[in-house]
Protein backbone atom coordinates (compact mmCIF):
# COMPACT_ATOMS: atom_id res chain seq x y z
CA UNK A 1 0.00 0.00 0.00
CA UNK A 2 2.85 2.39 0.82
CA UNK A 3 4.45 1.62 -2.52
CA UNK A 4 1.17 2.36 -4.32
CA UNK A 5 0.92 5.71 -2.52
CA UNK A 6 4.45 6.60 -3.56
CA UNK A 7 3.68 5.69 -7.17
CA UNK A 8 0.51 7.81 -7.08
CA UNK A 9 2.45 10.76 -5.67
CA UNK A 10 5.08 10.45 -8.41
CA UNK A 11 2.38 10.29 -11.09
CA UNK A 12 0.73 13.39 -9.63
CA UNK A 13 4.02 15.27 -9.74
CA UNK A 14 4.68 14.22 -13.33
CA UNK A 15 1.20 15.41 -14.37
CA UNK A 16 1.68 18.83 -12.80
CA UNK A 17 1.02 21.54 -15.36
CA UNK A 18 2.50 24.58 -13.62
CA UNK A 19 5.94 25.40 -12.28
CA UNK A 20 6.83 23.73 -8.99
CA UNK A 21 9.10 24.65 -6.10
CA UNK A 22 11.06 21.85 -4.42
CA UNK A 23 12.05 22.46 -0.80
CA UNK A 24 15.21 20.68 0.33
CA UNK A 25 16.22 19.60 3.81
CA UNK A 26 19.22 17.56 4.89
CA UNK A 27 20.72 16.28 8.13
CA UNK A 28 23.87 14.24 8.68
CA UNK A 29 22.99 12.77 12.06
CA UNK A 30 26.33 11.17 12.99
CA UNK A 31 28.80 13.89 14.04
CA UNK A 32 31.79 11.72 13.16
CA UNK A 33 30.96 11.68 9.43
CA UNK A 34 30.13 15.34 9.04
CA UNK A 35 32.29 17.68 6.93
CA UNK A 36 33.24 14.80 4.65
CA UNK A 37 31.24 15.86 1.61
CA UNK A 38 28.27 13.56 2.27
CA UNK A 39 25.83 16.47 2.54
CA UNK A 40 26.87 17.94 -0.79
CA UNK A 41 26.85 14.56 -2.53
CA UNK A 42 23.43 13.68 -1.12
CA UNK A 43 21.92 16.98 -2.18
CA UNK A 44 23.33 16.65 -5.70
CA UNK A 45 21.96 13.13 -6.05
CA UNK A 46 18.53 14.21 -4.84
CA UNK A 47 18.42 17.36 -6.99
CA UNK A 48 19.54 15.37 -10.04
CA UNK A 49 16.82 12.78 -9.43
CA UNK A 50 14.16 15.49 -9.02
CA UNK A 51 15.16 17.21 -12.24
CA UNK A 52 14.76 13.95 -14.14
CA UNK A 53 11.60 12.71 -12.43
CA UNK A 54 9.75 16.01 -11.97
CA UNK A 55 10.57 18.21 -14.97
CA UNK A 56 8.15 20.94 -13.80
CA UNK A 57 10.43 21.95 -10.93
CA UNK A 58 11.25 25.61 -11.56
CA UNK A 59 13.43 26.30 -8.53
CA UNK A 60 14.75 24.77 -5.32
CA UNK A 61 14.21 26.23 -1.84
CA UNK A 62 16.17 25.82 1.38
CA UNK A 63 15.00 27.40 4.66
CA UNK A 64 17.85 27.60 7.14
CA UNK A 65 17.73 28.78 10.75
CA UNK A 66 19.80 31.84 11.46
CA UNK A 67 22.15 29.97 13.81
CA UNK A 68 22.99 27.17 11.31
CA UNK A 69 26.06 28.66 9.61
CA UNK A 70 27.35 25.30 8.36
CA UNK A 71 24.12 24.50 6.50
CA UNK A 72 23.98 27.97 4.99
CA UNK A 73 27.57 27.66 3.74
CA UNK A 74 26.70 24.28 2.19
CA UNK A 75 23.75 25.63 0.20
CA UNK A 76 25.48 28.87 -0.79
CA UNK A 77 28.44 26.79 -1.98
CA UNK A 78 26.01 25.01 -4.31
CA UNK A 79 24.86 28.31 -5.78
CA UNK A 80 21.79 29.04 -3.66
CA UNK A 81 21.18 32.77 -3.12
CA UNK A 82 19.24 34.56 -0.39
CA UNK A 83 15.62 35.15 -1.39
CA UNK A 84 14.25 36.62 1.82
CA UNK A 85 14.66 36.59 5.59
CA UNK A 86 11.79 35.14 7.64
CA UNK A 87 12.23 37.04 10.90
CA UNK A 88 9.26 35.48 12.65
CA UNK A 89 10.77 32.02 12.19
CA UNK A 90 14.39 33.17 12.52
CA UNK A 91 15.07 31.62 9.12
CA UNK A 92 16.61 32.66 5.83
CA UNK A 93 15.09 31.35 2.61
CA UNK A 94 17.56 30.58 -0.18
CA UNK A 95 16.66 29.67 -3.75
CA UNK A 96 18.35 28.13 -6.79
CA UNK A 97 16.69 28.12 -10.27
CA UNK A 98 16.32 24.73 -11.93
CA UNK A 99 18.61 25.82 -14.76
CA UNK A 100 21.39 26.57 -12.27
CA UNK A 101 20.79 23.28 -10.46
CA UNK A 102 20.95 21.34 -13.73
CA UNK A 103 24.24 22.98 -14.75
CA UNK A 104 25.64 22.33 -11.27
CA UNK A 105 24.78 18.62 -11.42
CA UNK A 106 26.19 18.18 -14.90
CA UNK A 107 29.47 19.87 -13.99
CA UNK A 108 29.73 17.71 -10.89
CA UNK A 109 29.13 14.39 -12.66
CA UNK A 110 31.44 15.32 -15.53
CA UNK A 111 34.17 16.04 -12.97
CA UNK A 112 33.42 12.76 -11.22
CA UNK A 113 33.72 10.90 -14.51
CA UNK A 114 37.13 12.44 -15.15
CA UNK A 115 38.32 11.41 -11.70
CA UNK A 116 36.94 7.86 -11.92
CA UNK A 117 39.98 6.21 -13.62
CA UNK A 118 42.24 7.45 -10.81
CA UNK A 119 40.20 5.67 -8.13
CA UNK A 120 40.85 2.23 -6.77
CA UNK A 121 39.36 -0.75 -8.66
CA UNK A 122 36.47 -1.20 -6.26
CA UNK A 123 35.56 2.47 -6.18
CA UNK A 124 35.92 2.82 -9.94
CA UNK A 125 33.54 -0.10 -10.43
CA UNK A 126 31.05 1.51 -8.08
CA UNK A 127 31.14 4.77 -10.01
CA UNK A 128 30.66 3.20 -13.42
CA UNK A 129 26.85 2.93 -13.25
CA UNK A 130 26.66 6.63 -12.32
CA UNK A 131 28.70 7.56 -15.39
CA UNK A 132 26.50 5.38 -17.60
CA UNK A 133 23.47 6.98 -16.02
CA UNK A 134 24.84 10.42 -16.80
CA UNK A 135 25.29 9.43 -20.44
CA UNK A 136 21.63 8.34 -20.56
CA UNK A 137 20.49 11.59 -18.97
CA UNK A 138 22.60 13.71 -21.31
CA UNK A 139 21.39 11.78 -24.36
CA UNK A 140 17.82 12.40 -23.25
CA UNK A 141 18.55 16.11 -22.94
CA UNK A 142 20.31 16.21 -26.30
CA UNK A 143 17.34 14.54 -28.01
CA UNK A 144 14.75 16.79 -26.34
CA UNK A 145 13.13 18.75 -29.17
CA UNK A 146 11.26 20.96 -26.68
CA UNK A 147 14.40 22.07 -24.81
CA UNK A 148 16.26 25.29 -25.45
CA UNK A 149 19.15 25.15 -27.88
CA UNK A 150 21.54 25.96 -25.04
CA UNK A 151 20.40 22.84 -23.18
CA UNK A 152 21.10 20.65 -26.22
CA UNK A 153 24.47 22.28 -26.80
CA UNK A 154 25.45 21.87 -23.14
CA UNK A 155 24.31 18.24 -23.18
CA UNK A 156 26.45 17.55 -26.27
CA UNK A 157 29.54 19.12 -24.70
CA UNK A 158 29.05 17.38 -21.36
CA UNK A 159 28.44 14.04 -23.06
CA UNK A 160 31.67 14.48 -25.02
CA UNK A 161 33.48 15.26 -21.76
CA UNK A 162 32.67 11.81 -20.37
CA UNK A 163 35.35 9.15 -20.92
CA UNK A 164 34.41 7.41 -24.15
CA UNK A 165 34.99 4.05 -22.48
CA UNK A 166 32.15 4.83 -20.07
CA UNK A 167 29.64 5.26 -22.93
CA UNK A 168 28.14 1.99 -24.09
CA UNK A 169 27.94 0.93 -27.72
CA UNK A 170 24.15 1.20 -27.50
CA UNK A 171 24.45 4.80 -26.33
CA UNK A 172 26.93 5.65 -29.09
CA UNK A 173 24.66 4.05 -31.67
CA UNK A 174 21.69 6.05 -30.39
CA UNK A 175 23.78 9.21 -30.59
CA UNK A 176 24.73 8.47 -34.19
CA UNK A 177 21.09 7.82 -35.08
CA UNK A 178 20.26 11.38 -34.02
CA UNK A 179 22.12 12.60 -37.11
CA UNK A 180 18.90 11.74 -38.93
CA UNK A 181 16.60 13.51 -36.46
CA UNK A 182 13.87 15.49 -38.25
CA UNK A 183 14.10 18.22 -35.60
CA UNK A 184 15.06 21.62 -36.90
CA UNK A 185 15.32 25.11 -35.45
CA UNK A 186 16.03 28.64 -36.57
CA UNK A 187 19.65 29.26 -37.46
CA UNK A 188 21.61 31.93 -35.62
CA UNK A 189 22.06 33.10 -32.07
CA UNK A 190 23.65 29.85 -31.00
CA UNK A 191 20.65 27.75 -32.06
CA UNK A 192 21.41 24.09 -32.55
CA UNK A 193 19.15 21.27 -33.74
CA UNK A 194 19.19 17.74 -32.38
CA UNK A 195 21.15 16.41 -35.34
CA UNK A 196 23.78 19.15 -35.09
CA UNK A 197 24.07 18.56 -31.35
CA UNK A 198 24.68 14.88 -32.11
CA UNK A 199 27.33 15.83 -34.66
CA UNK A 200 29.00 18.11 -32.12
CA UNK A 201 29.13 15.34 -29.50
CA UNK A 202 30.45 12.72 -31.95
CA UNK A 203 33.13 15.07 -33.27
CA UNK A 204 34.37 15.92 -29.79
CA UNK A 205 34.30 12.28 -28.67
CA UNK A 206 36.50 11.39 -31.64
CA UNK A 207 39.04 13.86 -30.29
CA UNK A 208 39.60 11.86 -27.10
CA UNK A 209 42.79 9.72 -26.97
CA UNK A 210 40.88 6.47 -27.56
CA UNK A 211 37.79 8.13 -28.95
CA UNK A 212 38.31 7.68 -32.67
CA UNK A 213 38.52 3.88 -32.54
CA UNK A 214 35.66 3.56 -30.06
CA UNK A 215 33.32 5.82 -32.02
CA UNK A 216 34.22 4.26 -35.37
CA UNK A 217 33.69 0.70 -34.10
CA UNK A 218 30.06 1.44 -33.25
CA UNK A 219 29.08 4.44 -35.34
CA UNK A 220 30.73 3.78 -38.71
CA UNK A 221 28.04 1.30 -39.86
CA UNK A 222 25.30 3.72 -38.76
CA UNK A 223 26.92 6.69 -40.49
CA UNK A 224 27.52 4.65 -43.64
CA UNK A 225 23.85 3.68 -43.67
CA UNK A 226 22.72 7.30 -43.21
CA UNK A 227 24.78 8.37 -46.25
CA UNK A 228 21.98 6.79 -48.30
CA UNK A 229 19.10 8.12 -46.21
CA UNK A 230 16.11 9.54 -48.06
CA UNK A 231 16.45 12.82 -46.16
CA UNK A 232 19.09 15.18 -47.54
CA UNK A 233 19.79 16.76 -44.14
CA UNK A 234 20.52 13.31 -42.69
CA UNK A 235 22.91 12.59 -45.57
CA UNK A 236 24.71 15.88 -45.01
CA UNK A 237 25.10 15.18 -41.28
CA UNK A 238 26.38 11.69 -42.07
CA UNK A 239 28.97 13.14 -44.44
CA UNK A 240 30.18 15.55 -41.78
CA UNK A 241 30.27 12.79 -39.18
CA UNK A 242 32.28 10.60 -41.54
CA UNK A 243 34.79 13.42 -41.84
CA UNK A 244 35.32 13.32 -38.07
CA UNK A 245 36.35 9.65 -38.26
CA UNK A 246 39.68 10.58 -39.83
CA UNK A 247 41.81 7.67 -41.00
CA UNK A 248 38.96 5.25 -40.18
CA UNK A 249 36.46 7.01 -42.47
CA UNK A 250 34.92 5.31 -45.49
CA UNK A 251 36.35 7.61 -48.16
CA UNK A 252 34.89 5.57 -51.01
CA UNK A 253 31.40 6.17 -49.63
CA UNK A 254 32.14 9.90 -49.49
CA UNK A 255 33.25 9.89 -53.13
CA UNK A 256 29.84 8.43 -53.95
CA UNK A 257 28.17 11.42 -52.26
CA UNK A 258 29.83 13.76 -54.79
CA UNK A 259 27.04 12.57 -57.11
CA UNK A 260 24.29 13.41 -54.61
CA UNK A 261 21.26 15.21 -56.00
CA UNK A 262 21.49 17.87 -53.26
CA UNK A 263 24.11 20.59 -53.59
CA UNK A 264 24.68 20.89 -49.82
CA UNK A 265 25.50 17.19 -49.63
CA UNK A 266 27.88 17.40 -52.58
CA UNK A 267 29.66 20.40 -51.05
CA UNK A 268 29.91 18.68 -47.67
CA UNK A 269 31.35 15.56 -49.32
CA UNK A 270 33.92 17.62 -51.23
CA UNK A 271 34.97 19.42 -48.03
CA UNK A 272 35.19 16.11 -46.15
CA UNK A 273 37.39 14.49 -48.78
CA UNK A 274 39.78 17.44 -48.70
CA UNK A 275 39.99 17.19 -44.92
CA UNK A 276 40.60 13.44 -45.25
CA UNK A 277 43.15 13.75 -48.08
CA UNK A 278 45.80 11.87 -46.06
CA UNK A 279 43.42 8.89 -45.80
CA UNK A 280 42.57 8.75 -49.52
CA UNK A 281 43.84 5.71 -51.38
CA UNK A 282 44.73 5.56 -55.07
CA UNK A 283 41.31 4.12 -55.94
CA UNK A 284 39.56 7.03 -54.19
CA UNK A 285 41.63 9.61 -56.06
CA UNK A 286 41.06 7.78 -59.34
CA UNK A 287 37.30 7.72 -58.79
CA UNK A 288 37.26 11.47 -58.16
CA UNK A 289 39.33 12.07 -61.30
CA UNK A 290 36.87 10.07 -63.39
CA UNK A 291 34.00 12.21 -62.11
CA UNK A 292 35.94 15.34 -63.05
CA UNK A 293 36.27 14.42 -66.69
CA UNK A 294 33.40 12.13 -67.57
CA UNK A 295 30.34 12.78 -65.41
CA UNK A 296 27.37 14.15 -67.30
CA UNK A 297 26.32 16.73 -64.70
CA UNK A 298 28.25 19.96 -64.39
CA UNK A 299 27.49 20.22 -60.65
CA UNK A 300 29.07 16.84 -59.97
CA UNK A 301 32.12 17.66 -62.07
CA UNK A 302 32.50 20.94 -60.13
CA UNK A 303 32.34 19.12 -56.78
CA UNK A 304 34.92 16.57 -57.91
CA UNK A 305 37.15 19.34 -59.25
CA UNK A 306 36.95 21.08 -55.85
CA UNK A 307 38.29 17.89 -54.27
CA UNK A 308 41.15 17.65 -56.76
CA UNK A 309 42.05 21.28 -56.16
CA UNK A 310 41.86 20.95 -52.38
CA UNK A 311 43.87 17.75 -52.26
CA UNK A 312 46.49 19.17 -54.61
CA UNK A 313 46.79 22.37 -52.59
CA UNK A 314 47.29 20.35 -49.40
Amino acid sequence: QQQQQQQQQQQTLRRATGPLAAELEIMIAEPGVRRGGLGRESLLLFVDWLLQQVPRVAYFVAKITDDNDASRRLFEGLGFAVHKHLAVFEQTELRLPASGARALCERHWAAEAERAPARGPGEQHRRQPEVGGRADALLTRLCDTEADSSARRDAASLLAALPVASISSEQLSLLARQLASPHNCDVGGGAISVRRAALLALTQLCGQPDGLAAVAATCLPVVRELLSDADADAREMAVRAMSALGELADCAALVGRLEDEEGDVRSAAADALVVLRAALCAADVGAVAVLCVSHGQEEVRAAALAVVGGVGAG
